[in-house]
Order: C-alpha cells, then structure tokens, then sequence
C-alpha cells in the first residue's frame, strides 16, 4: 500500500521539493508519505527525476524510482545499472510502470547513502544516465 502512495504522489507532485525530503499526510488513506526528490535543477540537468522511499530499517533498503521527463523507459528488460560512489557497478531488478517509469522495490541502503549514478534503458536504444545527489539523505526521515 505504501508503494502506491509514494507512486501516486510522486507521479502527482513531480518537482514540488527541491532535493529534500517529504513528508505529506494523505487526507483520503489516513497515512503519511514519506520520501526524497528530486531538484528542479537536478531535473533539469538529468533529464529526469527520481524518488527514494520506503526505508525499511530491518532490512536495510530503499525504493528507488526513475522517471525520464521525455522518452520511454525500457526497463522491461528488468533491471537498470547503479554506479555506487566507490565506482562499483550494481545489477538491479527493475519494473516498468507504464513506458516512462522504472522502479526498484528493493535497493540496499547502504548504496544510496552517498551520491550514485543510475543508468536506465530507453525504447529508443540509447541509455539515459542521471546523476543522484544524495548528500543530504537522512534515512530515519523516510
């Protein structure tokens, strides 16, 4: 349930926040969505704008979703590539959600706590690759 809130919210709310965190109580389900975006410049300079969420500290990970502001993903080839800031290159399963949106339920956490690349197959054959800056990511407040 958690995961389609912060997909219908951030779907709703593309760049309201400029690179912080969100916290946004849903009127209609009685919870509160939680995250971290994107900024407009970010955005702008990547071609495209994310969200982390879904902290689950007993497992340590997050949720990471990517959506190109032009262009549809190809991410039903089911994975996409993380570059860590160590420079180590993650293979991860991925979802498509519609042909604009990858999703990654399941990102270890610890990979997400320093600034990461993310390179995501487009339909047209090339590959988008966006910068993520996660300095200021505080994974108690997601």
């Amino acid at each position: 349930m958690k995961y389609k809130l912060a997909v219908s919210f951030f779907f709703c709310s593309s760049l309201l926040h400029a690179g912080e965190h969100f916290s946004k109580f849903d009127d209609f389900t009685g919870e509160t969505n939680k995250g971290f975006v994107t900024t407009e410049r970010e955005a702008e300079y990547n071609r495209a704008i994310y969200l982390i969420s879904n902290y689950e500290k007993s497992r340590n990970t997050v949720s990471l979703i990517v959506k190109p502001l032009s262009g549809a993903t190809s991410c039903n080839k089911k994975y996409l590539l993380l570059k860590d800031s160590a420079g180590v290159i993650h293979k991860l399963d991925a979802n498509e959600k519609g042909f604009d949106t990858c999703i990654v339920l399941s990102v270890d956490a610890d990979l997400v706590k320093k600034p990461f690349k993310v390179r995501i197959p487009m339909h047209s054959g090339a590959d988008l690759d966006i910068e993520i800056d996660t300095t200021t990511l505080d994974l108690s407040r997601l």
